[in-house]
């Protein structure tokens, strides 16, 4: 392709078309980094970042780096809107979008549009292949970025040419192996929630993901991370006085931290060059006069999430920006828990406390209204997740039932990849007494993924027809296992559907809302007809990103 071409005839649609079509050319070699853990994710990420020329223009950017299992998405949202709100122009990369790829990448607190984020794409493209013959011939599967790497070195690439303030950038999985691991010196990193996920790449205990997580600690960085667990805690502690041991012996690190979690005065080593941790304390520290701040975000446990922002944000400024704002300590509460000291909260300036009432994030507890249907979208992936957003779920749908004054039939619309821990998350909603149940897979047309899906661009993709419609009565087979192991006397129907639209005419029925959906499919047969509802239908939609998405994005046109 001539990448030399003007394209300033090009609508903004048809230059994301081209884009489109060239990335998907570029992702022809792909190596699958996920179920690697031997480093490679992170190496070869590095060393695409040297031959483009921008790994020292990385330490330009002022990062705030975040992992976690449960919550980072939603304190990296929380610190970019109170950082925005202080006046400073962000830049965020997050994951996973709900329903276009570039949904990834946040420059001042919205997506980059289509046209800068096709022109930036393009370029970076075509680096991508002046730098290819750098790489050797035996290296064919690895000489080109996978999607997640490419989205990564995107972003970094437009926030160094539009001169962003701060960078706010999520984990993608784990932290020690992530792609996003390759910050020399972050301005300070956060650690949410912990709890069990991705447990094929990170372990399946607390402390083996909380050595994970904790790794992208840096040397005299300040490490700020939420209470945990006394297992986790330890492992903290003592990772961030490990991140300059080579990364080769982590396996039996691992092992010998596993052996040291009682007390960390267990070292065999003397560490000189550590990262700063602290915990953080609960929002409550921060509520003087007894009033509870206000949260965009829906959900109890968006207050911890809150309390790891405010934190983040004020470590930001007091290094980039001392004297902005005069931030006056309350007395702490607490001590140092589990030999890491409790950072002290204090009074929020009022831009915090806007940002932090003002912050919005896509598809977390989010209400979507028809006439007569409301969906309740939320992007529960895990046991934790899908536990708290049960409890919004049942509250809110309450308050509307109370409010409508008529009956109501409750039905749950999920879609999620089969995995280790899908039982235990169908466990958890198979607990709450629906009406009834769908699964379908998370496309509008039968066989065509939503654009957001990473598979989208996949040369060989393993997502046919057939294999998501096995998936999807496996799906059904969990959760009515689950049901069985909870005896429970109030069944609801149980169902699967061929696609999302087909899943709609069942549950809410042939309403005059449907007519601009995708052409309908079927479920099971033509004779089972529809769900017979009440007069108002809730819907709690979950599972993955993409299901919620397409609610999310369909529905809301409504």
């Amino acid at each position: 392709m001539d990448y030399k071409k003007d394209w300033s005839a090009l609508s903004d649609d048809d230059l994301f078309k081209l884009w489109q079509d060239e990335f998907r050319r570029n992702l022809k070699y792909r190596h699958n980094f996920e179920n690697d853990l031997s480093g490679i994710r992170r190496s070869t990420t590095k060393k695409f970042l040297k031959q483009l020329g921008i790994d020292d223009d990385l330490d330009q950017l002022s990062v705030i780096h975040v992992t976690g299992t449960k919550g980072k998405g939603s304190t990296c949202f929380f610190t970019e809107k109170i950082l925005q709100t202080c006046g400073f122009k962000t830049g965020m990369i997050c994951s996973p979008p709900l329903t276009e790829t570039r949904e990834r990448i946040r420059l001042n607190g919205k997506v980059v549009p289509r046209r800068m984020f096709a022109t930036y794409g393009l370029e970076v493209l075509q680096m991508l292949e002046k730098v290819e013959e750098n790489f050797n011939e035996l290296e064919e599967d690895k000489r080109r970025p996978n999607l997640f790497q490419y989205m990564m070195i995107l972003g970094l690439y437009i926030f160094l040419k539009e001169k962003v303030d701060v960078v706010i950038f999520e984990v993608f999985v784990g932290g020690e192996t992530d792609y996003s691991n390759v910050f020399r010196v972050p301005t300070v990193v956060g650690l949410t929630t912990l709890g069990i996920d991705h447990t094929e790449y990170l372990g399946n205990t607390l402390e083996s993901i909380a050595w994970h997580k904790s790794g992208i600690a840096k040397k005299d960085r300040p490490f700020l991370t939420l209470s945990q667990p006394k297992g986790p805690l330890k492992v903290i502690a003592l990772r961030t006085m490990e991140i300059e041991v080579s990364f080769s012996t982590w396996y039996s690190q691992l092992q010998r931290i596993s052996r040291q979690t009682r007390t960390i005065s267990h070292r065999l080593h003397t560490y000189t060059h550590t990262a700063t941790p602290y915990v953080c304390p609960p929002l409550s520290a921060y509520e003087t006069d007894g009033k509870a701040f206000e949260l965009g975000l829906h959900g109890d446990f968006q207050r911890d999430n809150a309390a790891l922002a405010v934190q983040l944000a004020r470590r930001w400024i007091e290094e980039k920006h001392p004297g902005r704002y005069d931030f006056k300590d309350l007395p702490a509460r607490s001590s140092a828990d589990e030999g890491i000291p409790v950072v002290k909260p204090f009074v929020l300036p009022d831009p915090f406390e806007q940002g932090l009432k003002n912050c919005s994030l896509p598809g977390r507890h989010q209400v979507v209204r028809w006439n007569h249907v409301t969906f309740y979208c939320d992007t529960a992936s895990n046991e934790m997740s899908v536990a708290s957003c049960k409890e919004w779920f049942h509250l809110a749908a309450e308050e509307e039932r109370e409010r409508l004054g008529v009956p109501v039939t409750r039905v749950l619309m999920f879609s999620m990849r089969a995995k280790d821990k899908t039982q235990g998350v169908l466990t958890k909603l198979a607990d709450y007494d629906f009406d009834a149940t769908i699964f379908c897979p998370s496309w509008m047309i039968a066989g065509t993924l939503p654009e957001a899906h990473p598979a989208f661009y996949a040369a060989n993709t393993k997502f046919t027809f057939e294999g998501e419609m096995k998936n999807t009565e496996k799906l059904k087979t969990y959760y009515e296992e689950a049901l069985d192991k909870l005896g429970k006397k109030k069944r609801p129907i149980v169902k699967t559907a061929s696609s999302i639209p087909a899943a709609l005419r069942w549950a809410v029925g042939t309403v005059e809302d449907l007519r601009d959906l995708p052409p309908l499919q079927d479920c099971e047969s033509d004779d089972e007809g529809r769900l017979d509802v009440a007069g108002h239908v809730q819907v709690m939609v979950t599972g993955n990103f993409y299901i919620v998405g397409q609610i999310v994005h369909h529905g809301s046109r409504f």
